[in-house]
């Protein structure tokens, strides 16, 4: 029996080596397909990229696991309501990246701050990247030297990325606000967030979560932002538990 197709969506400066502890367990349940957010110069690019994936290997079923900037990305295609699209998984996930405190959401960051990330990065790319990356991790994985880890692996992916294409990324993240559109969202959905995430705050999943009730939600004690290099284990156990859970 052929394995399901689950096309895995990542983050904000990164590419696929991100999904490397994890990776090898999921290949058990699933066919993966790695989505690189390269070459793109539109903000509908990174929705046609995944849609391109599906239209060139004729896929009639599929799963979808976003994080962070990915959970956004995958909200859209589910949303476009075009494919028939077994599960929804999002780690580290939310409806909007940024604040919008004039309706009363300040569940993300301030536009600014990402404005301000936006110009640093055209000055010193590498420092703001790395910055970044450390700031994935919460205090505790940090005193485990994850952080140290990860900054290791992304060395080589750092040489590679586009200051242009990660201005772009920071764009989307400012400007898709995906809200309003949640209830649309209506097939078996899991949320995996770290308690102690400091990039989408685990209040996002918690709303929602509030308007998904159907929605499943997982809680990484003490973790950060990138739970699936910090606990493998545990990320796909509740995976593999969501996605058997029916069958």
């Amino acid at each position: 029996m052929n394995k399901p197709y689950l096309i895995m969506l990542p983050g904000f400066g990164m590419n696929s080596c991100v999904w490397k502890r994890i990776s090898g367990f999921l290949s058990k349940d699933f066919e993966l397909i790695f989505i690189e957010w390269d070459n793109i110069d539109l903000l509908d690019g990174f929705k046609q990229k995944v849609i391109n994936i599906i239209e060139e290997k004729q896929l009639s079923y599929f799963s979808l696991l976003g994080w962070s900037l990915g959970s956004l990305v995958a909200e859209e295609i589910v949303l476009d309501n075009l494919w028939n699209i077994n599960n929804l998984i999002l780690i580290g996930g939310t409806s909007s990246f940024v604040q919008h405190k004039e309706e009363g959401y300040n569940l993300g960051w301030n536009k600014r701050i990402v404005e301000r990330m936006k110009s640093q990065l055209y000055k010193n790319p590498k420092a703001t990247l790395f910055n970044f990356y450390d700031s994935l991790f919460s205090d505790e994985e940090k005193e485990k030297g994850y952080n140290t880890q990860f900054l290791k692996i992304m060395e080589d992916n750092i040489k590679i990325q586009s200051v242009d294409s990660l201005a772009l990324e920071l764009d989307y993240l400012i400007q898709k606000d995906l809200r309003n559109k949640l209830v649309d969202i209506n097939i078996p959905l899991l949320m995996i967030h770290g308690e102690e995430d400091k990039i989408c705050p685990i209040e996002a999943t918690l709303y929602i979560k509030n308007i998904l009730t159907h929605s499943n939600i997982e809680i990484i004690k003490s973790g950060g932002h990138i739970p699936f290099f910090t606990n493998p284990h545990d990320c796909y156990y509740f995976i593999s538990k969501f996605i058997k859970k029916d069958l």
